[in-house]
């Protein structure tokens, strides 16, 4: 559990949401599927152009639903990778389709932060070398995540003797844990939080990459064996997944890097068509009728 497989969030409107990661933020829609949990819903998958597992944000769309009260046990931010040297060109770009920007520091990072259209908090990191600069500007995936925990010390000792994560930095806000996988981050609140509710602008999961099933098991039996509960391995068609919520509430999942997004379609049909699991598909009527069309343009409709 040392790189960020996927981080899961819930939006309100569908098409409002899927303008801004697609037009905006210039991210693929890899994969057009429904909540296996309630086929009413969407799950929309945001990614590179493969669907490689660390790019990849995904989305609920709860378009009925009140607005979620960000607190303990959620994740309050998502920070995205840009190649060196591009943080100007995004605070124009987002600027240009009329989203206020701001820069912040934590650590020795500068970031440009900003909210989307359901007010989920954003930011971006430069990550990578000075070769990318003038070649590349795309967000290349997912940097780290900022956690905000209702035992922060709970969640500390969780992360370092659990997990092996270590202590990177610490101020007098936050604590800032190295995951030993690429560039990932991930910095905790250090004050308790009380607990928020889920719904449109919070962040629901954040999922870790397992190489496969084994690497899976393995990672299941040391947080049982820690006292944590740990849901059976659930199908998800792209991966396979298992649930545990850290001290402190934050829920994460382990999820398998195969079969991945292209086990139902070529690279360059991903996100295109509606898809669905085979135990759903004599459904797909039904399933469709429910489901809100995609076609809002303006992420400020």
């Amino acid at each position: 559990m040392n790189s960020i497989h996927h981080i899961t969030a819930i939006a309100g409107k569908a098409g409002v949401n899927a303008a801004f990661y697609e037009n905006v933020l210039g991210l693929r829609m890899v994969k057009k599927t429904v909540n296996f949990d309630d086929p009413s819903v969407y799950h929309l998958y945001y990614g590179n152009q493969t669907g490689e597992p660390g790019t990849i944000i995904t989305f609920f769309p709860w378009e009925k639903a009140n607005p979620g009260i960000p607190g303990g046990g959620q994740a309050a931010v998502i920070t995205f990778a840009v190649p060196e040297g591009s943080l100007g060109f995004w605070e124009k770009r987002l600027q240009a389709a009329g989203v206020e920007t701001d820069r912040k520091r934590r650590f020795n990072d500068s970031y440009v932060v900003f909210d989307d259209p359901d007010g989920i908090p954003l930011e971006l990191v430069e990550r990578g070398s000075a070769a990318e600069k003038a070649e590349r500007t795309a967000i290349t995936g997912i940097a780290g995540v900022l956690l905000l925990s209702t035992a922060p010390e709970k969640t500390d000792t969780f992360f370092t003797e659990i997990l092996h994560w270590t202590r990177k930095d610490a101020d007098d806000s936050f604590v800032r844990y190295a995951t030993g996988g690429d560039f990932t981050c991930v910095d905790v609140l250090q004050t308790a939080v009380e607990r928020g509710e889920d719904g449109p602008g919070t962040i629901h999961h954040v999922a870790w990459r397992a190489a496969d099933d084994k690497v899976q098991g393995g990672w299941k039996k040391k947080v049982e064996q820690s006292g944590v509960y740990v849901t059976p391995v659930r199908e998800r068609q792209y991966f396979q997944a298992v649930y545990f919520r850290v001290p402190g509430g934050v829920l994460f999942e382990i999820a398998t890097d195969a079969p991945g997004f292209l086990v139902d379609e070529p690279e360059y049909r991903l996100g295109k068509s509606l898809m669905l699991p085979s135990w759903l598909e004599p459904e797909r009527k039904q399933v469709e009728a429910s489901l809100p069309p995609l076609t809002e343009k303006n992420i400020s409709n």
